[in-house]
């Protein structure tokens, strides 16, 4: 895996999460909006706006947060320097990745649980 995989615009497709009782949500609702961007310079941007549906969260739910990018492994980690949710910023945001035809799949295991977020490039 290399930089030049990620770089690019990739449309949100789904955000799932399994909780630890097993339970899969959809966070962001049932039928999300997005995109997170990778540049050539190192650095990645993500928007993503929540629909409601059966998700945990309101309609109008938005999250953006952007930074450099660096690769570990089959990892991804977004350094983030500015976001919506304050918390984010100065963190350093691990994703598992995998390539897939033209898809990205981003994952993540948080308290509340393992968190798959999938892309396809535009």
């Amino acid at each position: 895996m290399t930089k030049q995989d990620f770089v690019g615009t990739w449309a949100l497709v789904s955000w799932n999460t399994v909780t630890p009782a097993g339970e899969t949500i959809q966070p962001y609702g049932d039928a999300p909006n997005g995109y997170i961007i990778y540049s050539d310079a190192g650095y990645m941007s993500a928007q993503i706006q929540g629909n409601g549906g059966e998700g945990v969260t309101g309609t109008g739910l938005f999250l953006a947060y952007g930074g450099p990018f660096t690769l570990e492994g089959d990892a991804v980690i977004h350094h983030v320097e500015l976001a919506s949710w304050l918390p984010f910023v100065g963190s350093a945001q691990r994703r598992e990745a995998k390539f897939v035809d033209d898809g990205l799949t981003l994952s993540a295991t948080a308290k509340d649980g393992r968190h798959t977020i999938a892309w396809r490039r535009v």
